[in-house]
């Protein structure tokens, strides 16, 4: 009997091949990528609580001036440091900021 020799070899793969698998596996990942992504927007988009109007809209913004108006108050220590550094911010860069104005107009009559 004759052996018939059903080993195939594999041939290396050329530069172009290995370069043209690559790139197909990177540009697969990206559109897995990109649609996970679009549905992701899509679903936050179509979310009714995201776009609020009208009257709802006026009463987070009461609600929320209401909670602001009723916070605790900075230390008066705290507040002294920051009128302090704001000062000093104020006194080092007044001269940038004058340079910047516009000079006073004069009033013809």
């Amino acid at each position: 009997m004759t052996e018939v020799n059903t080993k195939v070899e594999a041939k290396p793969a050329s530069a172009m091949q290995t370069f043209i698998a690559k790139v197909g596996v990177v540009l697969a990942a990206a559109c897995i990528f990109l649609a996970f992504a679009i549905s992701y927007v899509r679903s936050e988009l179509e979310d009714p609580r995201m776009f609020k109007g009208g009257p709802e809209f006026w009463k987070g913004v009461e609600a929320r001036l209401y909670k602001f108006a009723d916070a605790k108050d900075l230390p008066e220590e705290q507040k002294a440091r920051i009128i302090e550094a704001l000062r000093k911010i104020s006194a080092k860069y007044s001269p940038f900021i004058e340079a910047l104005a516009p000079p006073a107009r004069k009033e013809s009559r």
